[in-house]
């Protein structure tokens, strides 16, 4: 299936530093976004480790790629980020939120870890494909927390599965890709500071795809950019 695709990142108002990282390979349709973890340069370092070392590994052959060997090459991959991070006390805690798509044919294979989403944008709708690997998301699941209590909860920064933890178990999933169908891959820099409403409302109505991503990126940051914000915007042909 034919795809197209644009990305924009920004470090927002606040952070000196952006630590998300991305990579865009259109001729493999592999596609992938980090947010890094971690005090000094080592949030920088888990996201840019956790995006080469993955697509480096994950596309290093023409044949035999599968979804399986995906998730064997970030577990690898995620075990060199917690052996590094034992290494040096500077990089203790580093780790990263991982978002990756690899295109099959028309199959989506989804894969992620971390709070780092991935959207479908299909018919002016808008669907979660990924759900929170945080501690907050666990509690809202178990009814103990709503949504808007998650936002302000102590715990909401605490993840429980992500880059840099020595056995990961990142979560994948299928999906069936129809013409005109939009994934966006995002850094919760994008969904801390825009709601669910006005992101279907500038993908329904940006038809390109470069601007699009630029628009979201930039109404985040215009609407607080309390964090690093990354885009990643994937469309089927």
């Amino acid at each position: 299936m034919p795809l197209a695709a644009a990305a924009k990142t920004d470090p927002g108002r606040v952070r000196g530093e952006n630590q998300d990282a991305f990579a865009v390979y259109l001729d493999r349709a592999f596609f992938i976004v980090a947010d890094g973890m971690g005090g000094m340069n080592a949030g920088k370092l888990a996201a840019e480790m956790s995006v080469e070392r993955v697509s480096e590994a994950f596309l290093s052959v023409d044949a035999n790629n599968s979804p399986e060997r995906l998730k064997d090459v970030v577990r690898d991959v995620s075990r060199e980020i917690w052996q590094k991070a034992g290494s040096c006390k500077s990089m203790c805690g580093m780790g990263a939120t991982l978002v990756a798509v690899y295109v099959e044919g028309a199959s989506a294979h989804v894969l992620h870890a971390g709070d780092s989403r991935v959207y479908l944008h299909r018919e002016g709708k808008l669907s979660l494909l990924t759900e929170d690997h945080s501690v907050v998301q666990g509690l809202i699941r178990q009814g103990y927390i709503n949504e808007k209590q998650a936002r302000v909860h102590p715990c909401r920064n605490q993840l429980t599965r992500h880059m840099g933890l020595e056995k990961l178990d990142p979560a994948l999933q299928k999906l069936s890709l129809q013409k005109g169908d939009r994934l966006l891959l995002c850094t919760d820099g994008l969904t801390k500071e825009l709601t669910e409403d006005r992101i279907v409302s500038i993908l329904s109505s940006e038809p390109d795809l470069d601007k699009c991503s630029h628009r979201l990126v930039e109404e985040a940051v215009a609407a607080g950019g309390r964090d690093n914000v990354t885009v990643l915007l994937i469309e089927s042909h």
